[in-house]
């Protein structure tokens, strides 16, 4: 059969050929039951962490919304198709059914004025991954005097003295100010098992490094030592790309309805992402470690 194409569907993959994926219109999967070929409107083959993701996109163009009918139809299809993420394009938009039923089996729908509207290449990136991944880092420090053998725990309004420096930095500001430095937080997770507790350590060493306890006494350190508990977590998530006053996001809920888990994030000039994470009754912010 020959690839057939319409305006909306060149459209479309138009849209998403501003990513930096490869897309293909009027693809071809083997089926897994026939071993036939099936066609789907526009495939998208982005690779994340060394994996292959297949993108499969399916476009709609009636006048009408999107209904239940067709949607399940689209879900047994790629059920039996070596889809990793199916998307639905609707001209019209969906009926709430629909909607309902999407979600249920973890499909993403998207209406044409989102679909123009998106920032593609990040949206692959999220609808590809389809879990959030959440690095926690509980830290203590020590510090090693010089020609001693036993470590101590300084206060954290202990102030560490560098050579060459007349501002003195409170130990627990410099210690907070190295576990935040991207460096740190790129090496611990990519080393970080996925659902996981493991411990990493940090060493700062110069020489004439000083440290003035609480009490006043001075005295010159050999090593400080950041020990960090981190807890590398897993979390998957249904998410959507909105646009608001201009900007666009990426905002996501946990699948588990139990969870208290959602986020919103939009790209930086740096090409990384940024956001606020709202769970377990806490919001904080964060930013990403990967390049996005």
């Amino acid at each position: 059969m020959p690839a057939r194409s319409t305006p909306f569907q060149r459209l479309i993959t138009a849209v998403h050929a501003c990513s930096a994926s490869k897309i293909y219109e009027s693809a071809m999967l083997k089926d897994m039951d026939t071993g036939e070929s099936r066609e789907v409107d526009i495939l998208i083959i982005s690779h994340e962490a060394n994996y292959q993701l297949l993108i499969s996109i399916e476009v709609v163009e009636w006048t009408r919304k999107a209904d239940v009918p067709w949607v399940e139809k689209m879900i047994q299809k790629h059920k039996r198709l070596p889809t990793n993420k199916l998307v639905l394009i609707s001209k019209s938009g969906f009926t709430k059914s629909a909607l309902m039923k999407a979600k249920t089996h973890g499909v993403e729908t998207i209406e044409l004025e989102s679909a123009l509207n998106i920032d593609w290449d990040f949206a692959i990136k999220l609808i590809g991954g389809g879990t959030f991944k959440l690095l926690e880092i509980n830290w203590d420090c020590i510090i090693l005097p010089i020609d001693s053998e036993k470590w101590v725990t300084p206060k954290s309004v202990d102030l560490i003295i560098f050579p060459g420096n007349n501002t003195p930095i409170q130990v627990g500001v410099l210690a907070q100010n190295l576990v935040n430095l991207p460096f740190t937080g790129e090496t611990i997770f990519s080393h970080a098992k996925e659902d996981s507790f493991q411990d990493f350590h940090l060493e700062l060493t110069q020489p004439g490094m000083k440290c003035k306890s609480s009490n006043k006494t001075l005295f010159e350190i050999s090593k400080l030592c950041i020990n960090m508990k981190t807890h590398n977590i897993t979390k998957p998530f249904d998410f959507s790309m909105i646009s608001l006053k201009g900007d666009k996001y990426g905002i996501g809920e946990s699948k588990n309805t139990n969870e208290k888990f959602c986020f919103a994030m939009q790209r930086t000039s740096e090409g990384k992402t940024a956001g606020v994470i709202y769970d377990n009754n806490k919001i904080r912010t964060f930013r990403s470690y990967d390049q996005q």
